[in-house]
């Protein structure tokens, strides 16, 4: 009887959900956007749109930055925090050793390399002055910290099951929120409560509004229809028409105008008969939009996707972590 062969070690368990926001925490979030890069760069209504604010040019340009190409990403996540923000990619294939390549070679100095588990790969460095990291999952999702290294070290700790915290649709504002966008390409939500700067907008309302969801729902060749809905206690306070009167004075203003907004005022809005939410639903000119939007801003989206600290986002209008 010859000798035993040894028999080959178990495969590292795959470390990836399947959903980013499993990644994100709840505690500081101020804003989270999420969508289905690849569904939007497909889609009619989408397009278009997309083609005015995010140049051929552009996008080759991103993909020598970052290793992957914008257009071909299943989903997408920017989520922003009171000092940093945090960028998650869910890659189509396990392409991840490139973007770390593309990552290490646009530090300055040699960044430092961790890999805490065999399916995880973490990467700090310093960009002109101002921390950033990354994480690759399972060689299928990179996740990009800029501002706050405290980002970088809590989706390795969601990813190894080492952090027990409250990911961002498990917090006390957006808990059971995720489902309501789920089948949008494109989606955002904002947690509440929202400090005294913001309590006067929205005709008063935000004042009991518990968080803020909105999404874009592809209707026709360059149109979708904007679903914005706010959670909250809103018996006996008008709140729908407060909220139809106040995006009919935003769409009417000089910046309305300048958007294209003044030709999406078909808008209306209803309470459910819970009174916790009211929905603003309005059909939208996309491509003029965008149009109005590149000439206002005189850029473009690639200028938020650098990935570099100037891409940080303005602070969203939320209250302190601790009280959410």
């Amino acid at each position: 009887m010859g000798p035993k062969v040894a028999s080959a070690p178990a495969p590292a368990p795959p470390r990836y959900s399947g959903r980013l926001e499993d990644y994100v925490p709840a505690a500081g979030l101020r804003w989270l956007v999420r969508g289905a890069p690849a569904k939007l760069a497909e889609s009619q209504s989408f397009r278009p749109a997309l083609d005015a604010l995010l140049t051929r040019d552009r996008l080759r340009a991103v993909a020598q930055t970052t290793g992957f190409a914008l257009e071909t990403l299943p989903r997408g996540v920017i989520a922003g925090f009171d000092l940093g923000t945090l960028y998650l990619a869910e890659l189509p294939s396990a392409t991840a050793a490139q973007a770390r390549a593309r990552f290490k070679a646009r530090q300055i100095h040699e960044p430092r390399e961790r890999r805490p588990d065999p399916n995880i790969v973490v990467l700090t460095g310093i960009s002109e002055g101002i921390p950033i990291g990354m994480v690759s999952i399972d060689d299928r999702v990179v996740a990009y910290g800029v501002g706050d290294p405290l980002l970088t070290r809590v989706v390795e700790g969601y990813a190894r099951g080492k952090l027990k915290a409250k990911s961002a649709f498990q917090g006390a504002a957006l808990g059971g929120l995720r489902e309501e966008t789920d089948d949008a390409p494109l989606a955002a939500h904002v947690p509440g409560p929202f400090d005294e700067r913001w309590q006067s907008a929205a005709g008063g309302l935000l004042a009991v509004t518990t968080a803020v969801t909105a999404k874009l729902v592809p209707t026709s060749a360059g149109r979708a229809t904007l679903e914005l809905v706010l959670h909250g206690d809103f018996a006996g306070s008008s709140a729908a028409e407060r909220l139809l009167a106040t995006y009919r004075s935003a769409a009417s203003s000089s910046t309305g105008t300048a958007l294209g907004l003044a030709a999406a005022l078909d808008a209306r809005s209803v309470t459910n008969m819970q009174n916790d939410r009211v929905t603003l639903m309005v059909p939208l000119p996309l491509t003029e939009i965008a149009n109005g939007a590149r000439a206002v801003t005189t850029g473009d989206l690639a200028d938020i996707l650098r990935l570099t600290p100037q891409s940080i986002s303005p602070a969203a209008p939320t209250s302190s972590p601790d009280t959410r």
